[in-house]
């Protein structure tokens, strides 16, 4: 996977319980090695622990994605070639572009359901808007002679109780506590 921050051959551990790291290059003032006390040498280490899901490459400078210049130092995007039709090509950059699968394309393709096929003469459906107003859904719902109202819901029902078990055969794992 990933190289460790220090290499096992750059440790050691003095007698007196010190830890020395032995440098890559020395330092201007002749420095060859550095010694810890464990618990310094551990805040050392973790500091270099990268905070979880953030990047690990970070770019300053020129390279920023917010730098005026960034534009000037990026190479110029392969030519693109010449097409004939130019409802392909705008098919084919929004296909690209596209992170997310459909709803209709979910369906395809994990229940084999396609989610755009008309039920009367098996041509293809579009969708043509989307209705928030619930005053315009209920009448829509009414027009397909649909229910307006939910589903009435079930009750909830109440856990089982504690005198069904005796407390030998208690199923419950013991650190449960009977309060809660």
């Amino acid at each position: 996977m990933a190289r460790p921050a220090i290499a096992d051959q750059r440790l050691s551990l003095s007698d007196d319980g010190r830890v020395h790291v032995t440098l890559k290059r020395v330092w201007s003032d002749g420095t060859t090695s550095v010694s810890y006390d464990p618990m310094a040498f551990l805040e050392r280490v973790v500091a270099l622990i990268p905070p979880p899901r953030v990047n690990l490459v970070r770019y300053a400078g020129v390279w920023a994605s917010h730098s005026a210049l960034r534009r000037h130092v990026l190479p110029a995007p392969p030519p693109t070639p010449p097409v004939a039709r130019l409802g392909a090509a705008a098919e084919d950059r929004s296909a690209s572009r596209r992170l997310r699968l459909s709803w209709a394309d979910l369906l395809k393709r994990v229940f084999g359901i396609d989610g755009l096929a008309c039920s009367r003469c098996s041509g293809r459906l579009r969708l043509i808007g989307v209705v928030y107003e619930p005053t315009a859904v209920e009448g829509i719902l009414a027009a397909m002679s649909l229910p307006v109202t939910e589903p009435p819901r079930a009750r909830a029902r109440a856990p089982p109780s504690r005198d069904r078990y005796d407390d030998t055969d208690d199923p419950r794992p013991a650190w449960i506590d009977d309060a809660a």
